[in-house]
């Protein structure tokens, strides 16, 4: 009977045991495609969940990230390209993907027409961003998102100032000077964003344009390919100016500046489209 008892006894904890037992490490991974890309960042702290760092992938999406082969701090706020494999430590719902391999990913995809360009004649703007961004253009202030979320803007901010005069009446000090598009321009850094003033002295406007993290290096690469298109020379009859001539019927008066007795160019009316309500009906 005591011998029976026994038996019994450690079938129990040999059966709890198992229960307990995770699954086999390989039965808990699964092979990623050859090449996951995106933004590397530290991980968000989460005592539920393993992982050091994530990754933002280009479509958006949120992948946990751990190494012990690899120092992935020293890739934090990079955009890089990952080959490993993922796995599900424990009791843990979402994997992690154990990284073998990393690479700084090519930001220019290998081509110069891989990121999409913008342009706006009116406000003189002009620039490319990566493909998978989105850009929402509202009045004079453009919206870039990357995976839901705003990444940068770009405000056009219409004045006689000076570049400097502007910058410096919003920041309170003078900002590095940088070029970009052949301007003078001026950067300000700070923990989480950077900030750039881009004279368009011809258009007598001034771009605003804040890059928000974790994309700070892009910022670089949008800057090399942002370029402000000069206000085009006119020709034609002069007006305005302090004698306030006048254009013939048909042209308009486009003015050199807004100060005051600023001269202009005699342009033609773009002729009106039809409305609706005036156009002939289809039959």
């Amino acid at each position: 009977m005591k011998a029976k008892t026994i038996f019994i006894g450690l079938m129990i904890m040999l059966m709890a045991g198992c229960a307990s037992k995770p699954p086999a490490f390989q039965d808990r991974v699964q092979e990623l495609p050859p090449v996951l890309t995106g933004l590397l960042q530290p991980q968000k702290i989460d005592l539920y969940q393993q992982g050091t760092h994530q990754l933002e992938t280009d479509d958006g999406k949120t992948v946990l990230l751990q190494s012990s082969a690899i120092n992935l701090n020293r890739y934090v706020g990079k955009r890089v390209s990952l080959k490993g494999t993922l796995s599900t430590p424990g009791d843990q719902t979402k994997p992690v993907f154990n990284v073998t391999e990393i690479d700084l990913a090519d930001t220019n995809a290998g081509t110069s027409d891989a990121w999409q360009p913008f342009e706006d004649k009116r406000t003189g703007l002009h620039f490319e961003v990566p493909p998978s961004w989105e850009i929402a253009a509202d009045a004079d202030r453009v919206t870039l998102r990357s995976g839901g979320q705003e990444r940068a803007t770009v405000t056009v901010v219409s004045t006689e100032k000076s570049m400097q005069e502007v910058a410096k009446a919003e920041q309170g000090k003078e900002g590095t000077p940088v070029t970009v598009g052949g301007q003078t321009s001026w950067r300000y850094t700070s923990a989480d964003s950077m900030r750039l003033y881009v004279p368009n002295s011809s258009r007598q406007k001034i771009y605003d344009i804040l890059f928000k993290a974790p994309i700070i290096q892009l910022f670089f690469e949008f800057l090399n390919r942002f370029n402000p298109l000069p206000a085009e020379a006119l020709t034609g009859d002069r007006c305005a100016g302090p004698a306030k001539l006048k254009c013939p019927e048909g042209y308009r008066c486009e003015l050199y500046s807004t100060q005051k007795d600023a001269a202009g160019v005699c342009v033609l009316l773009a002729p009106a489209e039809p409305s609706a309500a005036s156009a002939p009906l289809q039959r």
